[in-house]
């Protein structure tokens, strides 16, 4: 065994890890739907209660929420590289460290859920299954409401912490994909939405914003060519007037284009409505209808991610052995 993972290539492993580790997580996905990162976001909201100090000037709250978010995150990363060294089977501390930064899956199956609870009229219950994993208020939401929120979480959750992972992973390594899923949730935590984290949260909103760019303009070529969608000029136009913005904005734009609906607009975070970007207001509301498609929208592109994943695989081998 030790011999033939001595044959194959650093990036041959990496394909591999990333395929292996996807299907324990799908096993894990369909028994289980909730997180495992309260620990930490229990650390992060105790850290802002002792340094945001929101009486402090905006300038002030931005520089201590940096020196928070750099505090937090470097001590962990050092800990990790210097430990790789200890470590004698480099691919299960590989593997341990993807599928670390992969967790979190179970978002599907959340939705199928909220859609079978909205259409029994248990409102509540969907809300109870969303809240959860939308940083907005559920509670005042009517069932478009609550598909439309969770539209747009299907989306951003795939890009955030799975499709953005397994880049930063194939690209740099472990160490990388899990010091972007540190930022990511101690971004949860402190997401500017919320006004007290408005100023304190900026400069790992700003790292997030910035990483998920590129990887958002893949997914919605992606999701455009599965769709075989066929925009007229004006709408090319309107999506791709988010692609100016560091966000995932023309990931949700291309999304609400696809399927005629709206998504984005007002929201209630903790009590307060914030007014969001709208995308395609010319469109209908969303309904269970729509939360079905983009489940199955959402299969479509992941099964092409695997599939150039696998790809990549035998093209690696290929080339390993004719070599």
């Amino acid at each position: 065994m030790t011999d033939l993972i001595n044959q194959l290539t650093p990036f041959t492993l990496q394909l591999i890890i990333v395929l292996v580790v996807l299907v324990l997580q799908s096993v894990i996905a369909s028994v289980q739907i909730k997180g495992t990162t309260h620990f930490f976001r229990f650390y992060c909201q105790r850290l802002s209660e002792k340094v945001n100090n929101q009486h402090n000037g905006t300038q002030q709250q931005k520089i201590a929420g940096a020196a928070a978010t750099l505090i937090t995150v470097i001590p962990i990363i050092i800990i990790l590289w210097l430990f790789e060294d200890f470590v004698e089977v480099p691919v299960l501390w590989h593997s341990l460290l993807l599928f670390f930064a992969l967790s979190g899956s179970g978002a599907q199956r959340m939705a199928s859920l909220l859609i079978t609870s909205i259409n029994k009229q248990e409102n509540n219950s969907a809300k109870a299954h969303l809240q959860p994993w939308v940083l907005r208020d559920t509670s005042t939401l009517s069932s478009m409401g609550l598909c439309k929120a969770c539209i747009e979480m299907l989306w951003l959750n795939y890009l955030q912490r799975q499709f953005l992972v397994i880049v930063i992973y194939l690209l740099i390594g472990p160490i990388a994909a899990i010091f972007y899923r540190i930022l990511l949730e101690i971004h949860y935590s402190w997401n500017t939405k919320i006004e007290k984290y408005q100023y304190f949260g900026k400069f790992v909103g700003k790292i997030i914003s910035l990483l998920q760019w590129l990887p958002a303009l893949i997914l919605s070529i992606e999701l455009n060519f599965l769709m075989l969608s066929r925009t007229n000029r004006a709408n090319a136009q309107s999506i791709s007037s988010h692609i100016s913005r560091l966000s995932s904005d023309y990931l949700l734009a291309t999304a609400a284009k696809i399927n005629h609906i709206q998504l984005g607009g007002v929201a209630l975070y903790q009590g307060q409505k914030l007014r969001r970007v709208s995308f395609n207001q010319t469109g209908s509301q969303p309904s269970t209808k729509e939360l079905s498609n983009t489940i199955k929208q959402l299969q479509l592109v992941k099964a092409l991610n695997i599939g150039i994943i696998f790809s990549m695989l035998v093209l690696a081998m290929f080339i390993s052995i004719a070599s």
